[in-house]
């Protein structure tokens, strides 16, 4: 028996995938600056010459000047000025100011003394000369200040000399504060730890802890002694010394002195020059804890 064999020719497709390129754009951005200039601003600030002695020391001012601060007539202008610039040039070589300045002082006395004769003629005078003069007194007053502040106010000569000018004797003692007569309403106890709170009051104000306005301290002074010894009889003997701009605080008196006994005075303080101080309160104790 013979076998057909039979071929079979399997047909293969091959299948071309196309591909597809994608072309991404790029987008530059450019960021526009922006620049920024900023104004600066110079401040020049004013400076003041101290003039110090031989020994360093702040030369005060001794007097007033007799050109004033504000306004001044035109006639109190003529008569002092005339007396400051006769004294300056008196006493321009032992002040040690420069011949220079005073030749330029006594240049512009020139100028303005005429412009103010001129207007003194009421019969003849015109309002072009009145308005000169006015100019010129406004110039000349300022060129005197100016002088004065430059050469004679914190100038070291001697106050009488300086007094020459015209001005005024200057009253450099500070002056005292109101006397104190009040003394203090004391609160005492103890904190504990070796601390005791101290609270001062005034008699108008004897609810919270409080201090008169003309006293700027309270000053206490104490002494730590055992049980039943006699405290100082004056609160100058009292060996400790305690000083509190609040009329509330603490004494830190130690925690080795628990159970020993404290013993205060306080007054009040005012450390202005001249110094006032108040009268003592009578002595309080407490038992430190």
């Amino acid at each position: 028996m013979v076998l057909k064999t039979r071929t079979v020719v399997l047909k293969t497709r091959i299948v071309v995938l196309k591909t597809r390129t994608v072309v991404l754009k790029t987008r530059t951005v450019v960021l526009k600056t922006r620049t920024v200039v900023l104004k600066t601003r110079t401040v020049v600030l004013k400076t003041r010459t101290v003039v110090l002695n031989e020994k360093g020391r702040c030369i005060m001012k001794t007097t007033t000047s007799p050109l004033g601060r504000g306004k001044i007539t035109h006639d109190n202008l003529f008569n002092i000025q005339g007396n400051f610039v006769n004294v300056t040039v008196s006493y321009a070589v032992a002040w040690g100011i420069p011949p220079a300045d005073v030749a330029a002082l006594v240049a512009e006395r020139a100028i303005y003394e005429p412009l103010y004769q001129k207007v003194q003629i009421k019969n003849t005078r015109t309002k072009a000369d009145v308005a000169a003069h006015k100019l010129g007194a406004e110039r000349y007053l300022e060129i005197l200040r100016r002088f004065w502040n430059k050469w004679i106010e914190d100038g070291d000569m001697p106050t009488e000399e300086k007094l020459f000018l015209g001005g005024e004797l200057l009253d450099t003692e500070p002056s005292p504060g109101p006397v104190i007569t009040d003394t203090p309403y004391l609160a005492v106890r103890t904190a504990g730890r070796g601390k005791v709170e101290v609270r001062a009051q005034t008699t108008e104000d004897a609810t919270r802890a409080s201090m008169p306005a003309f006293a700027k301290l309270v000053e206490c002074r104490y002494v730590i002694l055992e049980q039943g010894d006699i405290p100082p009889d004056h609160p100058d003997n009292f060996p400790k010394k305690e000083l509190s701009s609040r009329a509330k605080f603490i004494l830190p008196v130690g925690e080795q002195n628990a159970g020993k006994r404290l013993h205060l005075v306080a007054r009040w303080v005012n450390t202005a020059k001249p110094k006032q101080e108040g009268p003592w309160t009578d002595a309080l104790s407490v038992t430190i804890a």
